[in-house]
């Protein structure tokens, strides 16, 4: 890897403890590819060869059964994948695509394997790194089989309000947005109708939160299900 790419490793929480000479080792055995949007660039039910750090760009998760997909996660920077079938030594339950131009370290997995026998606290790092990802798949599980649609959306606004302001635009297609919050693409289509009349402007693939107070009442965001309460 360029000096820089290892330097954006090294500073991922996940990397921070691990020993000098473990972490040039596995510097060394690593590379960083760039994907154009579109690629996939690790297919569900594959061996997790390796562990995936993205250093640029947005990867989705989804998951394909028979002619049916569906998105499970959007990736952004510094996250790591599939870190659980790496662990494990295990097929990937998932495939990554990339949704725009990504650049994406890579690190081989018994290389992953063996720095965790070599040091407790990578271990001890790698097991919050799991954890987190538990914590996000058990929130959007309670999201999604206890709200309704309406609720879903009014508090995926919110959250992407968090981050962009008022002027929200969507940063995938419609499909996915429905995908990710649990819903068909008709579903959506119905929903984005009726949050109109909760303060918020709906132009294409554009936002306007014009009320917030308005959609937090519909949104009744909590603590146990979502990052932005």
């Amino acid at each position: 890897m360029r000096h820089e790419d290892t330097s954006a490793v090294r500073e991922l929480r996940a990397f921070r403890t691990l020993d000098e000479s473990t972490f040039t080792w596995l510097s060394g055995v690593s590379f960083v590819q760039s994907f154009p949007a579109g690629m996939t660039i690790h297919n569900q039910g594959q061996d997790a060869d390796f562990l995936f750090i993205n250093l640029a760009g947005t990867v989705e998760l989804a998951t394909r059964h028979g002619d049916t997909e569906g998105a499970v996660a959007m990736l952004g920077v510094g996250r790591l994948f599939p870190l659980a079938s790496v662990v494990l030594d295990t097929q990937s339950l998932y495939f990554a695509r990339t949704t725009n131009a990504c650049r994406i370290a890579m690190i081989p997995a018994p290389i992953i394997r063996e720095s965790m026998d070599r040091s407790p606290d990578f271990t001890r790092a790698l097991l919050d790194e799991l954890a987190r990802e538990n914590l996000e798949h058990v929130r959007e599980i309670n999201n999604q089989k206890l709200r309704g649609s309406i609720e879903r959306l009014a508090n995926w606004l919110l959250a992407a309000a968090a981050e962009q302001g008022p002027q929200i635009k969507l940063p995938y297609s419609k499909r996915t947005l429905a995908s990710l919050l649990g819903m068909s693409p008709e579903n959506l289509s119905r929903t984005l109708v009726q949050i109109r009349n909760h303060g918020v402007e709906v132009h294409g693939a554009q936002f306007k939160v014009n009320d917030p107070e308005q959609l937090r009442g519909v949104a009744k965001p909590t603590k146990l299900i979502d990052l932005v309460a």
